[in-house]
């Protein structure tokens, strides 16, 4: 079954320690992060979040996914899709360390029997929206 995928990165100019530090303080993302305006639930494998985004055309939804990767200063992951299983979506943060920087990536992963209409109809925005939410990070990392 083929993947289709949304990504996107940045340079940040300190350490993924920081990076990190700002991505798992959850409760504050409405302060700095205007894509993912809120997510709620435990940052632990396992955990149920639920997310308000606000896409970058203006458009605004909440989702519910299970978190499936947390591994400290370097990978936040979670997988969601619709109820029928038609499509299954994968939502990856990657901080790479580079010569005490870091990048930053972005992206999303989609797979299931209609995956490449949800890419084809979604990529645009999305990939907007995250350029959105990195140049903010990139802002609040770098205070």
């Amino acid at each position: 079954m083929p993947t289709f995928e949304v990504r996107t990165e940045i340079d940040i100019a300190t350490r993924p320690e920081k990076v990190w530090n700002i991505l798992a303080d959850t409760a504050r993302w409405g302060e700095w992060n205007s894509y993912l305006m809120r997510l709620t639930g435990d940052i632990a494998v396992g955990s149920t979040i639920h997310a308000n985004v606000h896409m970058a055309d203006g458009s605004e939804s909440e989702f519910d996914s299970d978190i499936d990767v947390v591994r400290v200063n370097e990978r936040l992951s979670w997988k969601g899709g619709d109820d029928a299983g038609d499509v299954r979506a994968n939502h990856i943060f990657e901080i790479e360390s580079r010569y005490g920087a870091c990048v930053f990536v972005h992206r999303e992963t989609f797979t299931g029997n209609k995956a490449e209409e949800a890419y084809l109809a979604n990529r645009k925005n999305l990939s907007e929206s995250f350029v959105l939410m990195n140049k903010a990070l990139k802002t609040q990392s770098e205070l």
